[in-house]
């Protein structure tokens, strides 16, 4: 919304020009799901990805 405000282009960053995912289970999501809940902080940026090592390309 602010680069729509601006006038400013959004540019979405991508890995080798692929959409790429997260392959996560949940296993390791609930507890960080569990743990966000127990203790919110406002304004947290949290990023629950496994990193490039454990994803694929949707293609």
């Amino acid at each position: 919304m602010q680069c729509k405000r601006e006038g400013r282009e959004y540019k979405v960053f991508e890995y080798e020009d692929k959409q790429v995912r997260d392959n996560i289970h949940f296993h390791d999501v609930a507890p960080f799901i569990s743990a966000f809940i127990t203790a919110p902080r406002v304004a947290e940026v949290l990023n629950s990805g496994g990193g490039l090592a454990k994803s694929c390309t949707i293609l």
